[in-house]
């Protein structure tokens, strides 16, 4: 608390009890037996199909609006998985897609990854949204044509700001995961997501697949890594804002990891879809931050410094959870892209009202990232971006900042429209996956989906060391000595833990998939306790120069 600063509560003894606060009543508002909907924070969303350009009747009757539309208050999601995938619209639909898929050997053997089918015809499939809160359906949306378009639209509503919307444009068939920060991520939550992998991840070593759902494998892997996004950036911002003397605080946001789709067309009409990876997309990550000096230009270097850690984390998270040592999973997120292009010598520009005119011209890049420059330009922001594009494991494209002058937030995207990241290899399965019916396919081999799981707990593992050893050291209860020993158990906690997840990722995976990373997992459980002292010793030793 010494090194990172603390808050106390005053603590006042009274012989009797207090009836009231001790203020005066200046105005009373009114009086209310149950909050009135109008003054709950709220998030509504909202899935529909893209709009078509076939002329309608004006005598035919209005349509039915089957969008998949849904609203719940903040509280009622707080804690709460939250993911959006597509089911087959129909029994025929699914038949179709059973056609597809491998039939059960006849000697019992599990069905191997190798077996299912790379892609699948898209003309001949529909499917249908579905919202789901904790594994729960909660909403669905009208049938559409599998990789066809589909508009995401997500409203925070608060009563006393008003509304924000954050509108994506998704290919029908992805399995997204929306994690949600509704003021920190806290360690019950930690822990929480690691016992349910834990839970589910015994359930697959006994080939115990009853009542498993596609939600339990795939929706559980793509929310924790949106959850360990938010919390190793929390973590990383709370000490920044230490650092720089301001206080910040996280407000209601959001972000996606979602499965990526490959769509085939023939004249605008999907035909086939395969598996694209995985992206992470940071669209609406929100802070209220003040300078406890009033110093407005603390208040942008530190907004400039958490856009950069966000971005940095968008790619380094999702490698985190997807990489091993025999298969490396790359990602590519804004910084990356510009750190890719300078290494190559691709010149890095910096666009403003001035300059404008005579360097956007000289950009090879996309011209939808042009007109977003431009307009971004226009509105008084300030660009930077490569002079082109780059190409990084298989993927082509630029990454470009857009850095509001006066307040330093900043949006930083890659082509495409994301806000986050793309990742261009990850070892995750087939694009049928989540399709398959598991009353069916329980003899699926589900070695690969287990060293994910694995994976995913050690990650997680490390995230939640590394916000415990924060919180030990701001605890005012303990000396230095019990924060210290306190920090030593938790290393070896999590190390017994990286050891046991080691162990199960040789037992079920016979390529090694884990193999040595989680040797190097130990390493890093220790590094995150040294680095985090060493940054403390660095703070402390600002202040004592500053006085």
């Amino acid at each position: 608390g010494d090194v990172l600063g603390k808050k106390e509560i005053v603590k006042q003894e009274f012989p009797y009890l207090l009836g009231t606060l001790p203020y005066r009543t200046a105005v009373k508002g009114s009086t209310f037996t149950t909050i009135p909907d109008t003054l709950r924070h709220k998030l509504s969303f909202r899935v529909e199909n893209e709009a078509s350009n076939t002329f309608v009747d004006p005598e035919a009757p209005a349509p039915v609006d089957n969008s998949l539309t849904i609203s719940k208050s903040l509280p009622e999601l707080a804690g709460k998985k939250i993911t959006l995938s597509y089911s087959p619209a129909t029994p025929q639909d699914e038949a179709i897609i059973n056609a597809y898929l491998p039939s059960p050997h006849a000697d019992g053997t599990p069905i191997q990854p190798s077996e299912l089918p790379s892609q699948l015809p898209a003309y001949l499939i529909n499917v249908k949204p579905e919202l789901r809160i904790d594994g729960q359906v909660v909403a669905t949306g009208a049938p559409v044509g599998l990789g066809g378009t589909n508009i995401s639209t997500m409203i925070f509503s608060d009563p006393a700001y008003g509304s924000s919307q954050i509108t994506n444009y998704i290919d029908a068939g992805v399995y997204q995961a929306i994690g949600l920060n509704l003021g920190r991520i806290s360690q019950e939550q930690l822990t929480s997501l690691k016992a349910k992998l834990e839970a589910t991840k015994t359930r697959l070593q006994n080939n115990d697949f009853a009542n498993m759902t596609k939600d339990d494998l795939v929706g559980d892997l793509l929310y924790t890594t949106a959850m360990a996004y938010h919390a190793e950036l929390g973590t990383m911002n709370y000490i920044a804002a230490k650092a720089m003397n301001v206080n910040a605080i996280t407000v209601p946001s959001e972000t996606i990891f979602a499965t990526k789709l490959k769509v085939m067309c023939l004249w605008g009409i999907p035909r086939y879809i395969s598996s694209g990876g995985l992206n992470m997309d940071a669209d609406y990550l929100m802070q209220v931050v003040k300078a406890k000096d009033g110093n407005s230009d603390t208040v942008k270097e530190y907004m400039i410094n958490s856009g950069m850690a966000s971005s940095a984390l968008e790619h380094s998270v999702s490698e985190q959870f997807f990489s091993s040592v025999d298969s490396q999973s790359e990602s590519i997120s804004t910084v990356k892209a510009l750190k890719i292009a300078n290494d190559q010598g691709v010149p890095i520009y910096s666009l403003n009202q001035e300059n404008i005119a005579t360097v956007l011209p000289q950009l090879q890049i996309d011209q939808q990232v042009k007109a977003d420059i431009q307009n971004a330009v226009n509105a008084g922001k300030v660009v930077t971006v490569s002079k082109s594009n780059i190409t990084f494991n298989g993927w082509t494209g630029c990454g470009y900042i857009i850095i509001n002058p006066n307040t330093g937030a900043g949006a930083y995207m890659i082509s495409g429209g994301l806000s986050g990241a793309v990742i261009a290899s990850a070892s995750f399965g087939s694009i049928t996956d989540y399709l398959l019916k598991q009353k069916e396919y329980g003899n699926y081999d589900y070695r690969l989906r287990l060293a994910n799981y694995a994976k995913a707990f050690g990650v997680l593992n490390k995230v939640a060391l590394f916000q415990s050893i924060v919180e030990t050291m701001l605890d005012e209860k303990l000396s230095d000595s019990e924060k210290m020993g306190s920090i030593c158990l938790s290393v070896l906690s999590s190390m017994a833990a990286d050891r046991g997840v080691a162990a199960i990722g040789k037992t079920i995976n016979p390529l090694a998939l884990l193999g040595g990373g989680l040797a190097v997992g130990v390493i890093l459980s220790v590094s995150f306790a040294i680095s985090l002292i060493f940054i403390a010793h660095q703070i402390q030793l600002a202040m004592v120069m500053e006085e």
